[in-house]
This record gives C-alpha cells, sequence and structure tokens, in this order.
C-alpha cells in the first residue's frame, strides 16, 4: 500500500480502477459459484429447496422464523434512527422552526 502511494495521481488511479475490476469480478464469480452449487452441477448433489423442507411444510417452524431476522435488525436501526431525532430536537431551542424544510 505505501508503494502504491508514493506513486503518482494518475497511477494511483489505474490501480484503484484495476483492483475495484477484479472486486466486481469476484463478486460475481462468487454468485455465479454459487448457484452451481446449489443447482448441483458441480458436486453432483443438489441443496436447493430439498435441504429447506421438513415434513411437506416449504419452510421449517413455518413462514415467521424467515421474517424473525428482518425484524432483529430492522427494529434497533429504527429505534435508533428516532433515538437520535428526538435528542436533536430537545438540544434545539425551537424544535418546530429547527426542523422545518426550506422551500426554495
Amino acid at each position: 500500500m505505501v508503494v502504491i502511494s508514493l506513486t503518482g495521481v494518475r497511477a494511483y488511479g489505474e490501480i484503484e480502477y484495476w483492483l475495484s475490476v477484479l472486486k466486481v469480478f469476484t463478486i460475481m464469480m462468487f454468485i455465479v459459484c454459487g448457484i452451481l452449487v446449489d443447482t448441483g452441477a458441480i458436486s453432483g448433489l443438489t441443496y436447493g429447496s430439498k435441504s429447506r423442507s421438513y415434513g411437506g411444510t416449504p419452510f421449517i417452524g413455518g413462514f415467521l422464523p424467515l421474517l424473525r431476522p428482518l425484524t432483529q435488525s430492522v427494529t434497533p436501526i429504527v429505534f435508533f434512527a428516532l433515538f437520535v431525532t428526538g435528542r436533536t430536537l430537545t438540544g434545539s431551542r425551537f424544535p418546530p422552526i429547527s426542523t422545518r424544510v426550506n422551500k426554495t
């Protein structure tokens, strides 16, 4: 990294560009390999919906366990956003005027 930083701005930009192209290509390859493994094209074993069902039900434990991680990750974010907004409003001298959107 030090060697890259010591080069000129043009070389730094070129290196950064090619490394970002490499990163995008790598992510695309991970997605393709994941699809190939799930469909059984690589190992011959299929890991599709067969492994995600149990006893005739499409999801183990019903549909609710699929929503649990979503609600557990979104709820703290919403709470924090409301908390920060509330703290900002209580810290300002004139809350209704401070939160008004300027329409210009």
